[in-house]
């Protein structure tokens, strides 16, 4: 999905992954996405990729540090467009509707996600889960 977006000219989704992993050594996918995108002549403002790694090794780099959790999903969500959304609740944070959200990885990975996201805002039915 992702790469059928980013090799279609005339598609202008902008897309966030959010990898989390242990190690960058365990970082499945990294180097493939950021080479499609490179590959695809993608900017920056369509693609970003951020890594969470649990336990970085020396001179692993990443974007957060730990286990994924509400603070790291907080910060991730204020990089996603929240223009046209109204709500009490963390009003500035909430995505607007047409985020969707994909999930991949162990069930209880995917279920602490998903209700983190639902506990932010997003819609149910705009998650979509794969998990192992």
């Amino acid at each position: 999905m992702l790469s059928a977006s980013l090799r279609n000219a005339s598609d202008a989704s902008r897309h966030l992954v959010l990898s989390c992993h242990r190690s960058r050594a365990h970082a499945l996918l990294y180097d493939e996405i950021n080479a499609l995108a490179r590959e695809a002549g993608v900017s920056a403002d369509r693609l970003t990729q951020l890594l969470v790694l649990s336990r970085p090794g020396d001179g692993d780099g990443c974007d957060y540090k730990g286990r994924i959790d509400e603070l790291i999903v907080r910060d991730v969500l204020t990089r996603l467009p929240t223009e046209g959304y109204t709500a009490p609740l963390s009003a500035s944070l909430r995505p607007k509707p047409s985020v969707l959200f994909l999930v991949c990885g162990p069930d209880g990975f995917c279920d602490a996600v998903r209700r983190l996201l639902v506990s932010l805002g997003a819609s149910v039915d705009r998650i979509h889960v794969f998990g192992s």
